[in-house]
């Protein structure tokens, strides 16, 4: 039997639990077979989890994506990420798309759309409206529950989900190894 590689970004913030998810998600789409050469095939309470870089040391989605690539292609951690038995490796990303609440704040008047709402919004340092897409350059993907002014039509009260991109929040973990095939 071979072994094939994976790398998987999963959200959340505590390492374990994103493995768990990643690993729960793959089995959901290869089944529980064997031999799939995903995450599947690893056990996080047996196989284990090394932490590449902590929630500290977080990197941007890419950057972490390109670390895991060179650490399989033959680097070793720990001695052990590159084995299909061994544990599977994880590094903190940060930055990453996500969705954030927002209560919309009173304003004389109302607000003329939830749009509107969005682009006045205490977003975390460094992050950016975005579509359901992920573009910046776009509207960005809203939903919630508003009232609006009977008469007027603006907005004057609820909540919003708002995706955003970007910033320095640690939001999810690039998990990668090797697996049997």
């Amino acid at each position: 039997m071979g072994a094939d590689t994976f790398i998987v970004y999963q959200d959340g913030t505590d390492a374990m639990e994103a493995f768990e998810a990643a690993v729960e998600q793959a089995v959901h789409e290869h089944g529980r077979e064997g031999f799939s050469g995903t995450i599947a095939e690893k056990d996080p309470h047996t196989d284990g989890l090394s932490v590449i870089r902590t929630p500290e040391e977080a990197v941007p989605l890419a950057e972490a994506e390109e670390l895991a690539g060179d650490l399989l292609r033959g680097a070793t951690v720990n001695g052990t990420v590159t084995d299909k038995y061994g544990p599977a490796g994880a590094i903190a990303v940060r930055g990453g798309q996500r969705r954030i609440r927002v209560t919309i704040p009173e304003r004389p008047g109302g607000w003329a759309s939830t749009r509107e709402v969005a682009e006045n919004a205490d977003l975390p340092p460094g992050s950016v409206l975005c579509d359901s897409d992920g573009n910046p350059d776009r509207g960005p993907c809203i939903q919630g529950m508003y009232e609006t002014d009977d008469r007027s039509g603006r907005v004057i009260t609820g909540t919003l989900h708002i995706e955003v991109t970007g910033g320095q929040e640690h939001t999810g973990w690039v998990l990668f190894g090797n697996a049997a095939s």
